[in-house]
């Protein structure tokens, strides 16, 4: 990860610490597209004609203690074996899409990773 990718997620945690807002923010390159998540309920409606694979994650920034996905290979919730993220603890950075849409509810900020072929 160069330092340009640590400022991007700088701002993306900027624009969505205090909640949801007007305007989503993304983060593009070559091979992956980054936003970020604000607590609270999202629904995510994957676009086809970029996604080159199914590859996805939910990665925390600081702690989350509360996550709930549907649509994802390795689902996360309370009738799941995990149910918050945390660096050092347990991030989402290998998962896979396997519904058009996904559905994610976090207490906390995240951001959301999938691969894409641009």
């Amino acid at each position: 990860m160069c330092i340009r990718d640590r400022y991007n997620i700088h701002l993306l945690w900027k624009k969505i610490k205090d909640g949801p807002t007007k305007y989503q923010l993304f983060m593009v390159n070559n091979e992956n597209l980054m936003t970020g998540i604000a607590k609270g309920h999202t629904i995510i409606k994957v676009p086809k004609k970029l996604t080159v694979s199914n590859g996805c994650g939910v990665v925390p920034i600081g702690k989350c203690e509360y996550i709930s996905t549907k649509g994802l290979k390795y689902d996360m919730g309370p009738d799941c074996m995990v149910k918050s993220l945390e660096f050092g603890e347990f991030i989402s950075t290998s998962n896979e899409i396997v519904e058009d849409v996904i559905d994610i509810e976090v207490s906390d900020p995240v951001i959301w990773v999938t691969q894409i072929d641009c």
